[in-house]
């Protein structure tokens, strides 16, 4: 028997599977969760070098080399890439994916302590990262105004953070650009001289 000739023999029964399949739909959907960011684990990591005062080239050479040579022998790798600028180094692992992410940065941590003497004293410990989509921002919220950058400045960070960290559900709040208000002090040799400074 087709499923044509059953279809047009039994409208009743037919009727019934489309209408429980319908009402499974809407019960599902009704239950289905929704979630900005979805649980995702990325396969990336981040190693990050601060280190003051170093050119982009001597990064290159004395941070970057030494941690990209020392990384690529992690497990689950599928590419490196590095960024070396005036006093940082980052460098940017990709794992494939399945990759156990925490075992990953436990093994990056394991290979950079076994080179972390031959890194320059002065440098800062390596910080190692892994990407999270849930710590990036939800919304960015930029203003102006008549005000001056100083004033603007102030009145984000003193009034206008505090409220939104106050909000419910609110975990943190940043504030980034402006101007912060400096006070210059121009020196003339001559007059410290006078006054017996130097």
């Amino acid at each position: 028997m087709k499923l044509s000739d059953f279809a047009v023999r039994r409208p009743v029964t037919i009727a019934m599977i489309f209408l429980l399949i319908v009402l499974l739909g809407l019960v599902s959907m009704n239950k289905l969760n929704l979630d900005l960011f979805p649980e995702l684990d990325l396969p990336l990591a981040l190693a990050i070098t601060s280190y003051e005062n170093v050119g982009p080239e001597e990064m290159e050479e004395l941070v970057t080399r030494p941690l990209e040579s020392a990384l690529g022998t992690v497990n689950g790798i599928k590419s490196i890439n590095s960024i070396s600028r005036q006093g940082s180094s980052l460098v940017v692992l990709e794992f494939s994916w399945g990759t156990d992410m925490n075992f990953a940065i436990n093994q990056m941590r394991e290979k950079i302590d076994l080179i972390s003497s031959f890194l320059p004293a002065d440098a800062d410990k390596t910080m190692i990262l892994k990407l999270d989509p849930n710590m990036m921002p939800i919304i960015v919220i930029g203003f102006s105004g008549d005000y001056d950058l100083v004033d603007l400045d102030k009145l984000a960070t003193d009034v206008i953070q505090p409220r939104l960290e106050r909000v419910e559900g609110v975990a943190s709040v940043t504030v980034s650009g402006g101007v912060k208000r400096e006070i210059r002090i121009s020196a003339v040799p001559q007059r410290l001289q006078a006054y017996g400074l130097s």
